[in-house]
């Protein structure tokens, strides 16, 4: 699905989509209508010989007027139709973004008029898209359909991997093909060692990729790393990582190294707080850094160990309505930059729903980090704070 921007504008319009159909038709059937009582009323007045005549015309504005209900109900279904299939429109928001080999992954979606819940209000299913941008120069390559209830996992070389109910697909970056899906229904056709059936598997992540754990009907059992697609016998321990002793982790509150849990990595910067919200830096022996400075709600985002330093997001209130990002020295000694939501789009505010969050992904080698607003996505300088691009789905 390539981008255009007549029909992303008509069907990111409920008003264009729904109203000006709407409107044309009630127009037209008001005239009709008048049209047809009229020739109604006159047949009273005219002779046998032109009453044929008559009911001819009178059938003529009948059918018009069928003609125009079908037109009106046939765009009317294509708006749905749309959304399930075609995927043209604005977004409602953005669920995901992330970074790999020069190009930029962003997960959006649209929004349809809702389902009845057992609850008994409506709950919007979300249809999902992906777009591929340039992250040097901002522009939209490609964006394709991509389904409903799934989450963008990782991009590995120049394909995403997508996680669907029990499922894992990949989708090229290219051109928006779904190349392989791995599921208990697919892998004894893809594997000759699950030829004998799928018994039940588990997924879980490792620092190289994402592995699942098979058994089969033979009691047997399998590793599949799906980033690389070999497979291998398990030998009842959980694969062991090889990781890089100088590599960090981020989690919601610490900045970690050599591993991404208290198991297997040590805390080397961590943001917390007595008097929540209100949370402060402290360093690996629980001294606090930056004593002055409070982040609320804060949390590590992103690191750049070129440039030594590491972004924290937080916000301006407790309502956590607008965010802010603050680029720290990786000693937390030292405020390099400050991006303020006020600055870059004041009108949108947050709301405590799922979709409408800050997704951010880093660019290790350029020092660039990328991150949405709303429906806009920026790309900044890791160095400066100085955004390099900024462009709306």
């Amino acid at each position: 699905m390539t981008y255009n921007n007549f029909l992303d504008t008509w069907f990111g319009s409920g008003w264009l989509s729904y109203g000006i159909p709407i409107l044309l038709f009630s127009l037209y059937f008001i005239y009709s209508v008048r049209r047809y009582i009229k020739w109604a009323e006159s047949g009273n007045q005219i002779n046998d010989a032109l009453k044929k005549n008559h009911s001819r015309k009178k059938m003529s504005i009948l059918i018009e007027i069928a003609v125009v209900v079908a037109i009106a109900m046939i765009v009317i279904i294509t708006y749905s139709f749309n959304i399930n299939n075609w995927g043209y429109g604005r977004p409602a928001g953005i669920a995901d973004v992330q970074y790999a080999n020069g190009k930029v992954y962003v997960m959006d979606f649209l929004q349809s008029g809702g389902s009845a819940s057992k609850f008994g209000y409506y709950v919007p299913p979300e249809y999902y898209r992906l777009h591929v941008v340039d992250a040097e120069t901002g522009d939209k390559k490609i964006r394709f359909r991509i389904g409903t209830d799934l989450a963008l996992l990782s991009v590995h070389g120049d394909s995403a991997r997508i996680s669907r109910d029990s499922e894992i697909s990949y989708y090229s970056g290219s051109d928006g093909r779904r190349m392989v899906t791995y599921s208990k229904e697919t892998l004894p056709s893809l594997f000759p060692q699950f030829s004998a059936g799928i018994e039940r598997f588990t997924w879980y992540l490792n620092h190289d990729g994402e592995l699942m754990q098979a058994i089969t009907p033979d009691g047997a059992k399998w590793i599949l790393n799906t980033a690389t697609g070999i497979v291998s016998r398990f030998d009842a321990k959980a694969p062991v990582e090889n990781i890089p002793a100088t590599k960090f982790y981020l989690d919601d509150e610490c900045i970690r190294v050599g591993g991404k849990s208290s198991a297997s990595g040590s805390v080397y910067l961590r943001l917390k707080g007595h008097d929540e919200p209100q949370r402060h830096i402290y360093n690996s022996r629980d001294s606090i850094l930056l004593k002055d400075v409070a982040f609320v709600y804060g949390r590590p985002v992103a690191i750049d160990l070129k440039d030594n330093s590491f972004v924290v997001l937080h916000y301006q209130t407790t309502k956590k309505e607008q965010v802010i990002l603050t680029c720290i020295s990786l000693d937390g000694g030292k405020i390099r930059w400050e991006l303020k939501q006020s600055d870059l789009n004041p009108d949108f505010i947050l709301r405590s729903t799922h979709h409408d969050v800050v997704s951010i992904s880093f660019d290790e080698d350029q020092g660039k980090m990328f991150f949405n607003i709303d429906r806009e996505i920026f790309a900044v300088d890791m160095k400066d704070g100085k955004v390099l691009w900024r462009r709306t789905l």
